[in-house]
């Protein structure tokens, strides 16, 4: 009931600010709509409807068995647990999460495995790390591979972490005991069909909330200066794109701005807890272990950027 209380009275502001600033939210809706359509759509929507089609056609197996070797001694998943792990190394916020619910609904690995899974595997993409945030954000291009490799070892972590300190019995997945179901055997075109129109639908919702996001930051953008430290804070947990930007040309010290870039960026933000959210609706995978285990990244990339900004 609380819970309810306090959505309610967050919507009910929110909706105050559009009706008496409907200029910012048509700002942040152009924003956001710039974002998801020359952005979100050219890198995401391929990766959905590509590993879509591995799923409807059944070829995760000719796939997984060329990576197993290289990633089940790393991370000790089964063969389809692979898959999610090469997704979130290569795509963006919410691919590797998407992946996971997939497999889970698919009963192609276990639900404990699926958590274990989103607990590492759902990250920023490659592009937008090198591209984005070294390069446009922070000027600084010799440290893009650096970021990228910085957010692949805090997730390596996160991982260990979590075959650690798990209480569940099982933590080697290399053979998982679940009743998987029998696809039928759709055809190319049934499959390229069923497919495109799934990653549409998920696209789509990305974008919703990509503008309810987008809508708030520019609102955000828009507290008086004297705030503009509360306001860095407040973009940060809420969409990381406009975040980045802004630290980017501030006066903060270049290292200040990596480790307030990097640690935002390791959360996601609130757009990419949302957008998770939406793509694990239905599978069984716990949001608030996600959440918890994001919390864990951001302090082992906050750890490693510290260690290596001071003593490197």
């Amino acid at each position: 009931m609380k819970k309810n209380k306090t959505l309610s009275l967050f919507f009910l502001c929110l909706l105050l600010l559009l009706f008496l600033s409907p200029e910012l939210c048509f700002l942040g809706a152009k924003n956001g709509m710039k974002l998801w359509l020359f952005t979100v759509i050219p890198s995401l929507l391929p990766f959905i409807i590509v590993s879509n089609l591995l799923l409807n056609l059944n070829l995760l197996s000719a796939l997984t068995d060329w990576i197993y070797p290289i990633l089940h001694p790393l991370f000790k998943v089964s063969k389809h647990g692979c898959f999610p792990i090469l997704i979130g190394m290569l795509s963006g916020y919410p691919m590797g999460a998407k992946s996971c619910a997939d497999l889970v609904k698919e009963e192609k690995i276990t639900l404990e495995e699926g958590q274990y899974l989103l607990s590492f595997v759902n990250n920023a993409s490659p592009m937008f790390l090198t591209t984005y945030l070294a390069m446009q954000c922070l000027h600084s291009e010799p440290m893009k591979y650096l970021l990228y490799s910085i957010i692949l070892l805090s997730s390596f972590l996160c991982s260990i972490f979590y075959r650690i300190f798990s209480q569940k019995e099982k933590r080697n997945f290399s053979i998982h005991k679940t009743t998987q179901k029998t696809s039928a055997n759709l055809s190319l075109a049934c499959a390229m069909d069923k497919s495109i129109l799934d990653g549409f639908f998920t696209i789509t919702k990305i974008g919703g909330y990509i503008l309810l996001f987008s809508i708030l930051s520019t609102f955000l953008l828009h507290i008086p200066n004297t705030f503009n430290f509360i306001s860095y804070g407040l973009l940060s947990i809420t969409e990381i794109t406009t975040a980045a930007n802004q630290i980017g040309n501030s006066d903060f010290s270049t290292k200040i701005k990596i480790i307030l870039t990097m640690t935002s960026t390791a959360f996601g933000g609130l757009s990419s807890l949302f957008q998770t959210q939406s793509v694990i609706a239905g599978s069984g995978l716990s949001l608030k272990t996600y959440f918890y285990y994001k919390l864990l990244q951001c302090l082992f990339v906050f750890i490693i950027l510290s260690f290596i900004l001071v003593f490197i």
